[in-house]
Parts: structure tokens; sequence; C-alpha cells
């Protein structure tokens, strides 16, 4: 399962809420609102997240294996 946690506290430390991000990005609110329920997105969001903020995938999302 892919978090976006790591995202979620590049937001926080640098003031940025869900409305400022999803303007930043030029996304959808329905895209937004998938982006922040942890729901998957488009690796095109996750390109136009990297390029945004200068970030790398690693910096805005991690993997964590099911328990199964």
């Amino acid at each position: 399962m892919i978090k976006f946690y790591r995202f979620f506290d590049f937001m926080n430390r640098n003031g940025l809420n869900k409305t400022d991000v999803t303007k930043q990005l030029g996304i959808s609110t329905a895209t937004a609102a998938k982006l922040f329920a942890g729901k998957n997105v488009s690796m095109s969001v996750i390109e136009n997240i990297c390029k945004t903020y200068g970030l790398q995938p690693g910096d805005i999302m991690e993997y964590i294996p099911d328990d199964n």
C-alpha cells in the first residue's frame, strides 16, 4: 500500500493547505480528494507534485506492505 504521509508532513512544515496545493498543482477537486484520502492517483499527479515542489517520489510517499 502506498502512503502519502510524507507529502502531508511536507505540507504542514511549509504551511500549505489542501486548497493551496490543489490550486498550485492545477488538479481537479476530485483528484485532490483522492490524493488527500490516500487513494490511488496517476503517475502524472506524482510527477506534478515532484516538479512543482522540487521533490523526489520518495519525499512524498512510501510503500508499506499489507499485514497479510
